[in-house]
C-alpha cells in the first residue's frame, strides 16, 4: 500500500492529472484481473467483467432476443468508438465471439489478456485468403464480429465503411447483425476528446437489432460488387445509428444535453455585434428571457419572431420553447397581403421585433400592416430593459438547475410558412420529433463537429436556415455566425476569411455571387459548402472548385421535410445529382404521364411535418397522410443518387423562395380580363430562374404591372420579368393555356 502511495505521488510530481493517475492504475489492475482470470471459466469471467463494467459505466443491453432468433450462423458489425467496445461486446453477448481484427493488434498485450472469453481471428486486408478463411469460419457455425469501419471514429460519426464484413456476410450467408454502441465514446478510452469534454464513467448502452441481409446484383463485375457492399453496409450502419437515438425529448432540454456533452465554457454562437455566447452564456438568456416571455404574453401560444439572423433570433426561439411557447418565424421579404394572411392564419396576437432591424430595413409596412392586424409589438431594446428582478431570479435558479420542460416531442416546435398553389402562405407545422429527426439525419451523412465554424446568412423564416443553419449546430456543439443578410456579396466572403469558417450554407444564386465577389484566398479554411433551396448550376460548381478548391454539397427538400430529403456528401457524391436519402426516408415513385425514366415523389420519414394550416380554414390541421407527395419528377439511379427531372407543381424557385405561377396567373387575370395569357418561368444566371408573362393582351405593360402588384401589396418576386405579347397564345385542345409551347416560342423569340 504504502509502495503504491509513493508510486502515485512520483507520478503527480511528474505531471500526471490525478484522473489519468486512476486511470492508470485502473489498467494496471484490469490487466493483472484478466491474467489471474484467464484459468476461470468463460461463464464466471463474463460475469466477473459484467460486474465491473456495470459499477463503473452502468451499462444496459438492449435487443438480445434478436440475437438468438438470428442463429448460430451470425456475423455482428458495431460501430467503433472507443478502446472499450470489444471487451463490451465480448461481456454482454452471451455466446463466445470470434473478432476478427488486424493482425497488428491481434499481437499487443492488452489484446491478448482477453483471449479467455474470446477467439482472435487475425485479418490482413491486403491477403485475399485470409478473408476466405474467416468464411470458412463462419461457415462452422461461429458468430463472427468486424468493425467495419476498421478503426475507432476520430470525427463522432460514422466514417469510411470496409466491404470486407458484407463479403463475408454474402459469401457464407450470414445473417448480419447490427449492434450500437452508445456512450463509450464519451468516456476516456475514445479518441476524440478534443471534440467533446470526455468523462471517467459515461453510462453505456448496447443495442442488438433484428438481424438483415444484403441484397446485390448478380451480374455485376467483382469490383462493383464490392463496391454496392461497402454502400449497403455503411446503410445498415446509419440506420443502426439512427434507430437506436432518442427522438423523444424537446429540443429545449437537447440544448441542456449538448451543454452536459460539449462543456458550460464552449462557444456556440457569434452574431456581427461581436458578442460570443458559450453554452452556459446561451442557456442563462433563454431562462432569463423564458420568464419574462412567460409573463408578458399571458395564454397566448403562437408567438411571431420578425428578426434577421442573429443571437437575438436565436436566444429567442429557444426562450419561447423555456416558457413552452410555439415559435412562428415570419417572412419580412412577403407583401403586405401574404404577411396579413399568415398573422390570421395562426392567430398571431404578437410579434417580437427589433426597432433597429425595422428601421435599417426599411419594414415598417409590414409593422402597419400587423397593427391593423391587431398585432401588439415588441422591440427587444425596449423589452430587455424591463425585465424584472423576479424574472431574473426565476430564470438564474432553474439555470442552476439545469431544468427542462415537459412538451412532448410529437407537439409542434415551430411553424413555417410557404406558398401555396392558391396563392396565399400555407402554415408548415414541424414538430420537435421532425426537427430532432432532420439534424440527426444530417448529422450521419454529414461529418459537422465540434472544431467546425458555421457561417450562416439563410433567414431562420427559411427551413434551411432554421433547423440546418441554427438548430443542427446548437445541438451538436458547432459554433455558428449569424450573419444578418444573405445578399452581401462583398462583405460575407470577408467574414468567412477573418471567422476562418469551415462551413458555408446558401442557395446557388448566393453563393456564386460570393465565389464572384471573393478572393481566391477567403474561403480556405471551408471544408463544406452546402446549397439547398435552387438547383446548384454547372457555373457555380466550377467557380467553386476552381477558385477556391472547394466542391459544393447540393441537396433537396422542401419546407415540409424540415426541409432535407437528399444531399451530396464527402463520402457518396455525385454530380448532376441531388445526392442520396438520408437515412430512414422510405420512397415511392408514382407514374406519370409522358415520364418514361421516373416519377413523382412521395416519401414517408420521422421528419415529415405534422401539416399544414391554410388561410382557408385556420382552425385545422390538415396532415398529409402516410405518403408525402413532393410534387417533384425524379429519376432515382442505381446507387441511390436522385435526379430532379421537373416539377409537377407550378412554382418557381427564384433566389430560393418557392414562388407559385398559379398565383400571379390569378393575379394578372384581374388586370387582363379579357386576355388569353399564362405565366412561365424560365432560368435566370441572376435568380436561379424569372417569370415570363405570355399574353394576347397589347397594352400589356411591365410598369403597369408592378404598379397594380405593389398596389396590392404583393411581393416583388412576383411581378414578371419580361413580357412576350402573342396573337395567338398557345391553348391545349381543352382550352387551357399550353405551357410547354409557350415556353418553346419565348425561346424562339429570342
Amino acid at each position: 500500500m504504502v509502495g503504491i502511495s509513493v508510486f502515485a505521488i512520483i507520478l503527480v510530481s511528474c505531471g500526471f492529472k490525478i484522473t489519468d493517475l486512476f486511470l492508470f492504475i485502473a489498467i494496471i489492475s484490469a490487466g493483472v484481473a484478466f491474467y489471474i482470470c484467464k484459468l476461470l471459466p468463460i461463464a464466471l469471467l463474463r460475469s466477473i467483467f459484467c460486474s465491473i463494467l456495470n459499477l463503473f459505466f452502468r451499462v444496459k443491453v438492449d435487443g438480445l432476443a434478436n440475437l438468438r432468433k438470428a442463429g448460430s450462423k451470425t456475423l455482428i458489425i458495431a460501430n467503433h468508438v472507443s478502446l472499450l467496445d470489444g471487451i463490451l461486446i465480448a461481456a454482454y453477448l452471451p455466446r463466445k465471439i470470434t473478432f476478427a481484427i488486424d493482425g497488428t493488434w491481434g499481437a499487443k498485450w492488452y489484446v491478448k489478456m482477453f483471449s479467455g472469453i474470446v477467439d482472435f481471428y487475425p485479418l490482413n486486408p491486403t491477403n485475399p485468403l485470409s478473408v476466405r478463411s474467416l468464411i470458412d469460419v463462419v461457415n462452422q457455425g461461429k458468430t463472427v464480429m468486424i468493425f467495419p469501419e476498421g478503426r475507432i471514429s476520430v470525427t463522432g460519426s460514422l466514417m469510411k465503411v470496409y466491404e470486407g464484413a458484407g463479403v463475408v456476410a454474402e459469401k457464407s450467408g450470414a445473417k448480419i447483425i447490427p449492434l450500437r454502441i452508445d456512450g463509450a465514446q464519451y468516456s476516456k478510452f475514445s479518441y476524440i476528446g478534443n471534440l467533446i469534454k470526455t468523462q471517467m464513467f459515461p453510462k453505456i448502452k448496447l443495442s442488438v437489432l433484428p438481424a438483415c441481409e444484403l441484397n446485390v446484383a448478380q451480374n455485376v463485375s467483382n469490383r462493383e460488387r464490392r463496391r454496392l457492399i461497402s454502400l449497403q453496409l455503411h446503410d445498415i450502419m446509419a440506420n443502426m445509428i439512427y434507430d437506436t437515438t432518442e427522438k423523444k425529448q424537446p429540443l429545449f432540454n437537447l440544448i441542456l444535453n449538448a451543454e452536459r456533452i460539449h462543456g458550460s465554457k464552449h462557444k456556440i454562437a457569434q452574431d456581427v455585434t461581436g458578442i460570443t455566447l458559450t453554452y452556459s452564456q446561451f442557456i442563462l438568456k433563454t431562462y432569463i428571457l423564458g420568464e419574462a416571455y412567460l409573463c408578458a404574453f399571458n395564454n397566448d401560444k403562437n408567438i411571431g419572431i420578425l428578426l434577421p439572423n442573429s443571437l437575438a433570433a436565436a436566444v429567442s426561439f429557444f426562450a419561447l420553447h423555456c416558457a413552452e411557447k410555439l415559435p412562428v418565424m415570419l417572412n419580412f421579404s412577403l407583401g403586405t397581403k401574404q404577411f396579413s394572411s399568415c398573422l390570421h392564419t395562426v392567430n398571431i396576437k404578437n410579434i417580437i421585433t427589433s426597432r433597429r432591424f425595422i428601421e435599417q430595413g426599411q419594414l415598417h409596412h409590414l409593422i402597419d400592416c400587423a397593427e391593423n392586424c391587431g398585432c401588439k409589438i415588441i422591440y427587444l431594446e425596449d423589452f430587455s430593459q424591463k425585465i424584472g428582478v423576479i424574472n431574473k431570479i426565476k430564470g438564474i435558479y432553474r439555470y442552476l438547475q439545469r431544468k427542462g420542460i415537459k412538451s412532448n416531442s410529437n407537439e409542434a416546435a415551430v411553424i413555417l410558412f410557404t406558398s401555396g398553389s392558391e396563392g396565399l402562405p400555407k402554415a408548415v407545422l414541424l414538430s420537435h420529433r421532425n426537427i430532432q429527426a432532420i439534424v440527426l439525419q444530417i448529422h450521419l451523412a454529414v461529418p459537422f463537429h465540434s472544431r467546425d465554424v458555421i457561417l450562416n446568412a439563410l433567414p431562420m423564416f427559411h427551413s434551411f436556415g432554421l433547423t440546418v443553419g441554427t438548430i443542427l449546430p446548437l445541438l451538436y456543439g458547432v459554433k455558428t455566425y449569424f450573419y444578418p443578410s444573405p445578399l452581401h456579396y462583398r462583405i460575407i466572403p470577408e467574414v468567412a476569411y477573418n471567422l476562418q469558417a469551415t462551413a458555408v450554407l446558401g442557395t446557388d444564386t448566393f453563393l456564386y455571387g460570393y465565389g464572384r465577389m471573393a478572393n481566391p484566398y477567403d474561403f480556405f479554411s471551408v471544408r463544406f459548402a452546402v446549397v439547398g433551396g435552387e438547383k446548384l448550376k454547372e457555373r457555380t460548381a466550377e467557380l467553386w472548385m476552381q477558385k477556391f478548391g472547394v466542391r459544393i454539397l447540393e441537396g433537396y427538400g422542401t419546407t415540409e421535410t424540415s426541409p432535407v430529403i437528399s444531399v451530396n456528401t464527402p463520402m457518396f457524391y455525385q454530380s448532376g445529382s441531388v445526392g442520396r436519402f438520408l437515412p430512414r426516408i422510405d420512397y415511392r415513385l408514382e407514374k406519370v404521364i409522358g415520364v418514361e425514366d421516373g416519377g413523382k415523389l412521395l416519401i414517408k420519414a420521422d421528419n415529415v411535418m405534422m401539416g399544414y394550416i391554410k388561410p382557408e380554414k385556420p382552425d385545422l390541421l390538415q396532415t398529409v397522410g402516410v405518403w408525402y407527395d413532393t410534387g417533384d419528377i425524379v429519376k432515382i439511379d442505381e446507387n441511390g443518387f436522385i435526379h430532379i427531372k421537373g416539377r409537377a407543381k407550378r412554382f418557381a424557385k427564384i433566389g430560393g423562395e418557392m414562388v407559385s405561377l398559379t398565383a400571379i396567373e390569378q393575379v394578372l387575370d384581374e388586370l387582363y380580363p379579357d386576355a388569353k395569357q399564362g405565366i412561365i418561368s424560365v432560368s435566370d444566371d441572376k435568380k436561379g430562374e424569372k417569370i415570363i408573362f405570355v399574353t394576347d393582351a397589347e397594352n400589356a405593360d411591365i410598369d403597369d404591372i408592378q404598379k397594380y402588384f405593389r398596389m396590392n401589396g404583393l411581393s416583388e418576386l412576383w411581378i414578371p420579368k419580361e413580357v412576350l405579347y402573342v396573337k395567338n397564345p398557345p391553348l391545349l385542345g381543352s382550352g387551357k393555356f399550353d405551357y410547354i409551347n409557350a415556353e418553346i416560342q419565348y425561346k424562339q423569340s429570342k
